[in-house]
């Protein structure tokens, strides 16, 4: 009797024992599911192995914007930011990553909220559409491209007040014009606000002239150290101030959204960049005729 009641004890035991260990195996198999389910990754090398957790975008931010955030979260973004630049860069040259960061902006403008991401209509696009999540994957992904300093927004203000005002004298980022752009390389006022299916042949010429002498002789130099990530926040920025204030009917994917005076402004400021982003083929230049 003694024996079958030890032997039941034992089967029971037994039992018990394998269901908690079966429960344990459930729990630990969901919470390794859930890491992996909620594991930011990104295309950056230097995170190959997986995102550290505290530079993850916080679970309770994802799909959230920044006008929907606290101060405090947005200075924990900043300091994810901050981390990402200074310890994370692995400093890819701006040709390799340049136009899939920037359909991947595209991609999240798209997609973005148009309410809650907030800057319809003002001078300013900011990176990941302003949503929470997709800011720090673009942080994540692309280091290079994040420049913590503000964009050059006085220069865009001040050139789209001239505009307001009928006037149009053009200023530039590109040092070769520190003291003004010369006349006949300044957008022709007929055509300010103007779209490049609107003009005439004879105008494309004329853009397309523009286009040839600057690339011919207005490229500054840069060390063989700069990749051209110096830029491409700025030139990021002021594309997609364009995109975002461009009239809907009229725009085209090229650079300035094809709208005359702002293609001849990123031409002025971005020359390099006629080499091999996506200039409108009327008005590129050849840019075999010099090499650089």
């Amino acid at each position: 009797m003694l024996k079958k009641f030890f032997s039941n004890l034992f089967v029971i035991g037994a039992v018990v024992f394998a269901c908690i260990i079966s429960i344990v195996g459930i729990l630990l198999w969901n919470q390794n599911s859930q890491k992996e389910e909620t594991l930011q990754t990104s295309s950056n090398p230097l995170f190959a192995d997986g995102v550290p957790a505290h530079l993850q975008c916080p679970q309770r931010l994802i799909g959230k914007y920044v006008k929907e955030i606290t101060r405090e979260d947005v200075l924990k973004i900043q300091a994810i930011a901050k981390e990402v630049v200074t310890n994370y860069n692995p400093k890819r040259h701006v040709s390799t990553t340049w136009e899939l960061d920037g359909k991947m902006q595209l991609e999240y403008h798209a997609k973005s909220d148009v309410e809650k991401r907030g800057y319809q209509g003002r001078e300013d696009f900011q990176l990941g559409a302003n949503r929470i999540d997709w800011v720090v994957q673009s942080v994540l992904d692309y280091p290079e491209h994040v420049r913590l300093p503000d964009f050059h927004r006085w220069i865009l203000l001040k050139r789209e007040q001239r505009l307001k005002e009928g006037k149009t004298y053009m200023t530039s980022i590109n040092p070769f014009f520190v003291d003004g752009v010369p006349e006949h390389l300044q957008c022709p006022p007929e055509l300010i606000g103007k779209y490049i299916k609107e003009v005439s042949e004879s105008d494309l010429l004329k853009i397309k002239a523009i286009a040839q002498e600057v690339w011919d002789n207005y490229i500054p130099k840069r060390s063989g150290s700069d990749t051209g990530s110096d830029i491409f926040g700025e030139y990021n920025e002021a594309t997609m101030y364009h995109i975002a204030n461009a009239d809907p009917e009229k725009k085209e994917s090229y650079v300035g959204t094809n709208r005359v005076d702002w293609v001849i402004q990123t031409i002025l400021d971005f020359p390099h960049t006629l080499s091999f982003h996506a200039y409108d083929p009327r008005i590129k230049p050849d840019t075999s005729r010099s090499k650089r």
